[in-house]
């Protein structure tokens, strides 16, 4: 199964020529260099300062999560370049037992906020631009094709608190956040943001 592009390039609001591929899970590991990449232009500064071994570890993240039920992932190329990408994935069911990465949430939260936002519901688990392609309009047709491939209507994301630049964009697409998660300290507090989209594909 190919890369399922659109049928041409989209042109942003700052006149950007992009091509958008929704990538089959069987594919992205052909992608996994230039994604890796894009990761470490996008959250090597701040607020992530993340390193080359953190990006690594996003990768093997990525591949074993194509697995998982309902994974979408978007590539944004300009000229053959890839400058940015998002993925998701529906990541918390009631009949699997947790990962354990996201057992610290569920617990911060409680069982009513998680099961009403986090479960059974799309998770935005990943999106990056690449830094020099930032202000460009990119972000705004990645997010938008993705969710529009998304396999339900409700969708959750998890963002860097200290991320303006991030979160401004999720306000504009129709994100609201839910509440803040993680110890207080500045640098470790995250936000949780959810949307009902209106839309969903099985």
């Amino acid at each position: 199964m190919a890369s399922s592009p659109l049928s041409s390039p989209v042109v942003t609001k700052r006149g950007v020529k992009v091509t958008l591929n929704l990538v089959p899970p069987e594919e992205v590991i052909s992608h996994a260099g230039r994604l890796e990449l894009v990761y470490c232009s996008a959250f090597g500064s701040a607020p992530w300062f993340e390193s080359a071994r953190q990006a690594r570890r996003f990768i093997l993240r990525l591949l074993d999560h194509t697995a998982s039920s309902g994974f979408r992932l978007v590539i944004a190329e300009i000229d053959q370049q890839l400058v940015g990408f998002a993925y998701g994935r529906i990541a918390l069911s009631r009949s699997e037992e947790l990962e354990e990465r996201y057992l610290p949430l569920v617990e911060w939260l409680g069982p009513v906020v998680s099961q009403s936002v986090l479960f059974e519901t799309f998770e935005l688990t990943e999106f990056a631009v690449a830094t020099s392609w930032q202000g460009q309009g990119i972000g705004a047709l990645v997010h938008d094709y993705l969710l529009t491939e998304a396999p339900c209507n409700k969708a959750w994301l998890i963002t860097h608190a200290l991320a303006e630049n991030a979160q401004a964009l999720y306000r504009s697409r129709g994100w609201r956040a839910t509440a803040n998660a993680g110890p207080a300290e500045e640098g470790a507090r995250r936000t949780l943001m959810s949307i009902s989209t209106g839309v969903g594909r099985s």
